[in-house]
């Protein structure tokens, strides 16, 4: 289901209002980790992120560099719902959808550092809403 849709559809049954983030995860087990800071997703769920991830001491992976990305999170910032865009643009403008786009440029252990992140993330979004 594509994002605008799914939060269209949210939007119509009435559980959008339920939601408090949206964290979308997109890009990110290139061997090469390098998340950007994301400078369309909301500004304070983007710094909880990397507030996160620096915890962790991920901050390598993490640089923090800005760059806009039209992503899925879009169609629900669109409906004021706190959104973050975690992704990794460095393949993008290489081999991101070629043919050389193939699993020996993947890394289960990037993978496992943003679910990592993410976690932490929603820990503290946990502990804030208590």
């Amino acid at each position: 289901m594509a994002a605008g849709t799914m939060a269209e559809q949210l939007a119509a049954d009435g559980r959008l209002k339920n939601l408090r983030a949206l964290i979308l995860v997109d890009m990110v087990v290139d061997r090469c980790l390098d998340i950007l800071r994301e400078s369309n997703s909301t500004a304070w769920l983007s710094a909880l992120v990397f507030t996160s991830a620096r915890e962790l001491g991920y901050q390598s992976s993490f640089s923090g560099g800005t760059y806009p990305v039209e992503d899925d999170h879009t169609a629900f910032l669109k409906r004021e719902v706190p959104a973050v865009d975690i992704i990794d643009l460095t393949p993008f403008h290489s081999y991101h959808h070629t043919e050389a786009d193939t699993v020996d440029k993947c890394s289960a252990h990037s993978l496992q550092l943003v679910g990592g992140v993410v976690l932490a993330t929603l820990e503290k979004l946990e502990r804030s809403s208590q």
